[in-house]
């Protein structure tokens, strides 16, 4: 199912929230996923035992049926009364842009940290040692298991 609409008021994610809240309290099992430029907004749920997947379908990701048995549901026509739209077409015309805008500066600022990040992830990766890490790593191993066994033993 996909729920559309306009972002972050008649789109997916209040319906998406709402569904969650929904599914757990009644125990349903379900997997959740945040979006990644705001987790507060929820762009996904899955219930794997129902092989249902519902996810927020509004800028900047929108996606269009490509399976059998792919739904739209669209929460932009069953909530928004028609002509609000053309009513306050300049505020959302000025509201889109400045979103828009915003999402280009993000990607603009992930791809200076990324140009910054990788010269020092090069320099950590020359400098690790990785022999001191494994014999660090198997130590750790050896008192879990120490601690395990001996625990188990004890009963």
């Amino acid at each position: 199912m996909i729920p559309d609409g306009i972002p972050r008021y008649g789109g997916g994610t209040n319906g998406i929230a709402a569904v969650s809240k929904a599914a757990e309290e009644r125990g349903v099992d379900t997997e959740i996923y945040h979006c990644g430029f705001d987790p507060n907004s929820l762009d996904m749920i899955i219930f794997p035992q129902q092989s249902l997947a519902i996810f927020d379908s509004t800028a900047p990701h929108e996606h269009f049926p490509s399976r059998e048995g792919d739904e739209i549901l669209d929460v932009y026509e069953l909530a928004i009364t028609a002509g609000t739209d053309e009513r306050f077409e300049d505020q959302i015309a000025e509201i889109r842009g400045r979103y828009s805008r915003s999402m280009k500066e993000a990607i603009a600022l992930l791809a200076t940290i990324r140009e910054v990040q990788e010269p020092v992830l090069r320099i950590y990766d020359q400098a690790v040692d990785r022999e001191a890490i494994r014999r660090l790593a198997e130590g750790i191993s050896a008192e879990v298991d120490a601690l395990t066994n001996s625990s188990v033993v004890g009963d």
